[in-house]
């Protein structure tokens, strides 16, 4: 465990790998940028991030036919008992494709992902916990159209989730189904089941509704996310720029550790967030950052079946993606 003062030290070592991160997405932009023209579609779908409601924007008449999402973000939670700062990149490219290549898009799209992530631990808990976890993995995810309104994703992730010095269960299995319903221009459902891979929640039902009744307001209601966003004009009438809030998933996740007492054990971090976010939409380039709070916060060991609540907590994130 480490002390309550080291986390400035913590701070900028996340600040130097979330600049790596953003260099590694810079160079290899032109190989994704000839990737995507290869299988333009506007309906292709990036896998999400299992433990929150895949939000899938209805698409615009004016939209760039297809892009792909490099993406880097930032986090911090913290608390009387843990703070946690958080790094994260990945990427999503397609693979293959079969059908013909038109408005509304392949019959069928086969997409590669990779991710990679750290987090950085402070914490005073009566717990022990690690200073360190780490994530990285891959996915693959098959975009099926059925006819104009109909979609149907699959999606399967395998990454290793651990302190780096466990050897047990270090590999998460992750998937993903889900059905996508255009019901007309301004409505979308979404009805699908995540399987997470992890002790606490280890399946998670996806049902939503994204709509959108005008070009200023944007509503996606399910579970277990819910986002509200309304188009704002601080950076000029004609910026797509979104202010947002809501329920924004579900923090924490399911790690591979090795106790102090030398026992392999899976720790469990869980918390919900709750914040208020600004998002400036772009061509090439899409910024957003986040502040709230993150509540229902607690740990928790597999094995040995110990818990402990830790608190609400300030919750804080940005991210860039491209």
């Amino acid at each position: 465990m480490t002390t309550r003062n080291a986390w400035m030290p913590r701070i900028a070592q996340t600040l130097s790998l979330l600049l790596l991160c953003f260099a590694a997405d810079v160079a290899c932009g032109q190989a994704v940028q000839q990737a995507s023209s290869a299988a333009a579609t506007s309906d292709a779908v990036a896998p999400p991030e299992l433990g929150s409601l895949p939000t899938i924007a209805i698409p615009d008449k004016n939209e760039k036919p297809f892009s792909i999402p490099l993406k880097t973000s930032l986090g911090f939670t913290g608390g009387d008992t843990l703070s946690m700062t958080s790094v994260k990149a990945g990427t999503n490219v397609p693979i293959w494709y079969s059908g013909t290549l038109g408005n509304g898009g392949p019959d069928m799209l086969l997409t590669a992902g990779a991710n990679f992530g750290a987090d950085f631990l402070d914490s005073s808990t009566l717990l022990d916990v690690q200073d360190t976890l780490f994530t990285a993995g891959g996915s693959l995810t098959l975009m099926k159209r059925m006819n104009d309104r109909w979609r149907l994703v699959t999606s399967v992730n395998v990454s290793y989730k651990g302190d780096g010095d466990a050897t047990a269960n270090v590999v998460n299995v992750s998937g993903m189904g889900m059905a996508m319903w255009h019901k007309s221009e301004q409505v979308q459902w979404t009805f699908g089941v995540a399987a997470t891979g992890q002790q606490n929640i280890p399946v998670i039902p996806m049902v939503g509704v994204t709509w959108k009744p005008n070009d200023d307001w944007e509503m996606s209601l399910g579970i277990p996310q819910t986002r509200i966003a309304r188009r704002v004009d601080w950076f000029g009438p004609q910026s797509d720029t979104w202010l947002y809030t809501g329920v924004l998933g579900l923090g924490g996740g399911t790690y591979a550790v090795r106790r102090d007492s030398g026992l392999d054990d899976q720790l469990t971090i869980k918390g919900f967030p709750l914040a208020m976010g600004l998002e400036k939409r772009g061509d090439g380039t899409t910024w957003f950052c986040e502040l709230g709070v993150v509540v229902a916060r607690e740990i928790e060991y597999e094995v040995t079946g110990e818990t402990e609540d830790i608190g609400e907590g300030l919750y804080a994130r940005v991210g860039l993606k491209f």
